[in-house]
């Protein structure tokens, strides 16, 4: 297991407080000169992912995704509401491509593609190695997205983006990429993989809680790492495209509205 997905995988067991400080000390590390850092443990985490190889294996078997369409056609069949990070992608998929206002003069636009990606899922359909599925993958202007959904008192934008750095570091090796262009993860429309958009996508969240306090940090966190991976690690520093942090309601989704970005690094 890499550092950067221990720090992960340690933060479930940590209260909002405890994560706020945890952040705090990040933003510090990625200013000091001497400690190691949060784009170190990026770096660290990709040299070590390249080892893995598991180019003949697909992400997802034809039985996988036989299930997964019987259970969206028994969702759309049932009067049951089901709620959660299934609720969004379903509203996501049914409304796709969605328009993402980035500033006043600037539009993005999110073609999705996938959820529930078992990126680290081994061979002959083997369990994943670890706890590691990509809550919605996409596609903009040809470029990869990966995406994660904190759908009300679901952890926070500062886990999120853990997390997604995690994912990252997993998928952005040659064999994973290699692995992805083959078995066309992203569809026809992606024609190259150097470089991935990060997206955060907050769900009915709630911005008098205590984590309003983590949305603004994580910005100031996700734009020093890019900072100091560009300056310390140039050749990993050019995986990491836009990261963005968009909010919605899940009703708006469903209605298929625009999603709204709290920011961008």
């Amino acid at each position: 297991m890499t550092r950067l997905r221990h720090l992960y995988e340690s933060l479930h067991g940590f209260s909002t407080p405890t994560q706020q400080s945890m952040c705090n000390d990040l933003c510090k590390g990625l200013k000091a000169k001497t400690k190691t850092n949060l784009a170190d443990l990026f770096a660290e985490a990709i040299g070590e992912n390249t080892k893995l190889d598991e180019i003949d294996a697909p992400f997802f078997t034809d039985e996988m995704l036989k299930n997964r369409r019987k259970t969206e056609n028994e969702r759309q069949e049932s009067d049951k509401h089901y709620k959660g990070t299934v609720q969004v992608t379903d509203a996501m998929k049914s409304h796709n491509p969605m328009n993402i206002q980035l500033g006043d003069d600037e539009s993005y636009q999110l073609n999705f593609i996938q959820r529930e990606v078992p990126h680290m899922r081994g061979q002959q359909g083997g369990r994943p190695r670890n706890r590691a599925w990509i809550d919605y993958i996409g596609v903009t202007n040809g470029q990869p997205i990966l995406g994660e959904i904190k759908c009300g008192s679901d952890q926070n934008p500062f886990y999120a983006f853990i997390q997604l750095l995690t994912y990252l570091s997993e998928m952005a090796t040659p064999s994973q990429i290699k692995r992805a262009m083959s078995y066309k993860l992203f569809g026809e429309q992606c024609k190259a993989m150097d470089c991935f958009d990060l997206h955060i996508l907050l769900t009915n969240f709630n911005e008098r809680s205590t984590k309003r306090l983590l949305l603004e940090r994580t910005e100031e966190l996700a734009q020093q790492f890019k900072d100091k991976l560009k300056q310390t690690h140039d050749e990993y520093a050019k995986v990491v495209g836009r990261v963005l942090c968009l909010s919605t309601m899940v009703e708006d989704v469903e209605a298929g509205k625009n999603l709204d970005c709290c920011w961008k690094a």
